[in-house]
């Protein structure tokens, strides 16, 4: 074990996203049976392929997470008002931080909705006032 992996407390190092690049280098590492590090060594033009065939056909927990979301969004399915989004995204596996981000910016935008709509009613009203 490296010095700079010591055992610290919980709430002390700050945890850091991986990036896309970081992440596709950790899955082609658990592929190869190498570590991330090693992941450098391969050849650009073989990465490069990798790369695009990830595009293709995920693998791994990525698309065992897709498979399960589809089920999951199946199986609500029936239970949905008519209308209603049945958006896989509900069912994935995500970042807490990206998941949180993602509900502040509905949220947003629902008030921002609901505000433009309640000013549109408003003017209306004036507009019948005067008339």
């Amino acid at each position: 074990m490296r010095p700079d992996h010591a055992v610290v407390p919980v709430g002390i190092r700050k945890k850091r996203a991986l990036t896309g690049a970081e992440l596709f280098a950790c899955r082609v590492a658990v592929q190869f049976g190498i570590l991330p590090s090693e992941v450098d060594s391969i050849p650009v033009g073989d990465y490069d392929l990798l790369l695009r065939y990830w595009d293709a056909e995920p693998w791994g927990s990525w698309r065992d997470n897709l498979h399960a979301a589809i089920i999951a969004a199946q199986v609500r399915a029936p239970y949905l008002r008519k209308g209603a989004s049945n958006d896989l995204s509900d069912f994935m596996v995500m970042d807490p931080e990206i998941r949180r981000r993602r509900r502040v910016t509905a949220l947003v935008q629902a008030l921002r909705a609901a505000g433009q709509a309640a000013a549109r009613k408003k003017s209306k009203r004036k507009g019948v006032d005067r008339g």
